[in-house]
């Protein structure tokens, strides 16, 4: 969990707002799905 939150914050550096709006979308919604985060966090 360390580890992706910090690459969350990397990923804010990124100079295109669009882009982080939209990954921040999809990291929500897999946050919301169950079976999506734990897969994620296995990966």
């Amino acid at each position: 969990m360390t580890g992706t939150g910090g690459q969350v914050k990397r990923r804010r550096a990124i100079p295109f707002p669009s882009a982080g709006t939209i990954w921040y979308s999809i990291v929500k919604m897999i946050y919301r799905t169950p079976a999506a985060s734990a897969g994620t966090v296995r990966h």
